[in-house]
């Protein structure tokens, strides 16, 4: 099958083709419409961690987030993946203080921090590493709380047919025009991963970037931007206003794109805007 790929991206050595990098790049508008599309737009791949933003929107919708006063920075953990550091494992037990659980609440499994020098300092101080060095324990710890908030029950928030779970599809299949029959499966932390066409998963970020869940949406993206900044070394106010100016930024690229849909050229700043609103759901897996 990647052969009929298109091929992105070419490494050479000097003369020497190295390798070649296939794929399939998918840009829609939040009415559902491709703005531009390189490959098979309708190609069914796994969403993996690509969709934590959306699986952290219940946590806003059902006003968890709101009633155990979650920061930013705990939103923005909730709806990405991170590298095992201090500041992502002690943001994520936070949350799950806040609703009177701990580490071994979590259903995500432990692996090693992502983050070098957090696994090598754990060697030396001869700590094991934990559940919350998982890259996927913000999610987990942002679905508990959301159970907790509801008075679910917390042993199987995981399992494919918990109403945690079931409210995930639902504001899914919203975002990207599904159905609720998702082609589904089990993710390397234990939570669902669903198979979705590409076109599907463009149209979810264009209108996660358009905030068409109320205010959800906007809550998701302005936390993650702030985050970044700091991440980039930013100072909190400026991290907030830069948030702010994306949101800005992103909103009137939207507008732009949906005039000018059938002749947005490539190198047109619109475009280039509904690119990033797409790669905020690039997370790594």
């Amino acid at each position: 099958m990647s052969n009929a790929l298109p091929v992105l991206a070419e490494v050479r050595r000097g003369p020497i083709v190295e390798s070649w990098h296939r794929g399939v790049i998918v840009i829609a508008d939040p009415d559902g419409h491709l703005v531009l599309n390189y490959g098979d737009a309708d190609l069914v791949t796994s969403t993996r961690s690509t969709i934590k933003p959306i699986q952290a929107l219940p946590l806003i919708l059902s006003g968890a987030a709101d009633h155990y006063q979650l920061t930013p920075r705990e939103l923005a953990v909730a709806c990405a993946s991170h590298e095992g550091e201090p500041i992502h494992t002690e943001t994520a037990a936070g949350m799950l203080a806040r609703v009177g659980l701990d580490e071994s609440n979590l259903r995500c499994g432990a692996h090693a921090p992502y983050h070098a020098e957090t696994a090598r300092q754990l060697e030396r101080d001869g700590l094991p590493f934990n559940q919350l060095h998982n890259n996927c324990s913000g999610k987990h710890a942002g679905m508990l709380v959301t159970a907790v908030h509801r008075g679910l029950e917390i042993g199987d928030y995981f399992a494919p047919e918990h109403p945690i779970q079931r409210d995930i599809v639902r504001v899914f299949v919203r975002l990207g025009d599904l159905q609720e029959s998702l082609p589904t499966a089990i993710d390397g932390c234990s939570a669902p991963t669903f198979g979705v066409p590409l076109r599907s998963l463009a149209v979810a970020a264009a209108r996660l970037a358009n905030a068409c869940c109320e205010d959800a949406t906007e809550v998701v993206l302005e936390a993650e931007f702030a985050a970044a900044a700091r991440n980039w070394g930013m100072r909190e106010d400026d991290a907030n206003a830069f948030a702010s100016a994306m949101l800005s930024a992103i909103e009137g690229a939207i507008a732009l794109a949906r005039t000018k849909r059938s002749s947005l050229p490539f190198t047109n700043a619109a475009l280039a805007m509904n690119a990033l609103a797409a790669s905020l759901l690039a997370n790594r897996a």
